[in-house]
């Protein structure tokens, strides 16, 4: 929403962020560009990625463009990024991999600690929101990306009410790189799973224009 009240044609931007930019972030940037849209409602959200220590240019590994069609994401030659202030400044929603890239996002620029969440995390506070009696959701009437913003605040209110795993690690989605294919095989699972969470949630929710 603009600070004229008046709705914002602005899509809705979503960051992804691992360490590389070449397997985590990669492969979910892709496998939510595949289940949501990355022109739902016409070009109401967007999805990026970057690494907070990326060797600029770097391509996906084979195995990891492996994961990534096989949850359903199709790999598109695109290069690594690195992480800048302005990017994340730009994002609506800044989803991280792991709890430390949170806090490496939350160090470059504090504000977005508020709509910063690692993808697991993610599921468990949205799941947490649609379970929340008392929650005001955005109305429905609102342009789909102004909707959706309207969601972020929501889901940091439930780090206070959503139950917290036994294991912090459980928030994390675990690093592949230059190791097995069982653990890249696992990093897929994690990702698929926190993916399909959050796909039931938005079901839930109701959110109109997204596929």
């Amino acid at each position: 929403m603009s600070d004229t009240g008046v709705p914002s044609a602005a899509p809705f931007t979503v960051l992804f962020v691992c360490t590389g930019n070449i397997c985590r972030s990669r492969i979910a940037e892709q496998v939510f560009r595949d289940r949501f849209g990355e022109t739902a409602g016409g070009t109401a959200i967007r999805f990026a990625s970057a690494g907070t220590h990326a060797m600029v240019s770097d391509a996906m590994p084979e195995q990891a463009q492996q994961v990534a069609t096989l949850l359903g994401g199709h790999p598109d030659g695109h290069t690594s990024t690195q992480l800048v202030p302005e990017l994340v400044a730009q994002a609506d929603l800044v989803i991280a991999l792991t709890r430390e890239h949170r806090s490496e996002i939350a160090r470059m620029l504090p504000r977005a600690s508020r709509y910063t969440f690692t993808l697991r995390e993610s599921a468990r506070l949205i799941e947490s929101l649609v379970t929340d009696d008392l929650a005001e959701f955005p109305a429905a009437t609102l342009p789909l990306p102004d909707r959706l913003r309207g969601y972020v605040p929501l889901l940091a209110m439930q780090r206070s009410l959503a139950v917290r795993p036994q294991n912090p690690d459980d928030d994390d989605v675990i690093d592949p790189y230059r190791r097995s294919q069982s653990v890249y095989d696992l990093t897929g699972q994690q990702i698929r799973d926190a993916t399909d969470r959050i796909v039931s949630a938005v079901s839930v929710l109701r959110v109109t224009g997204l596929r």
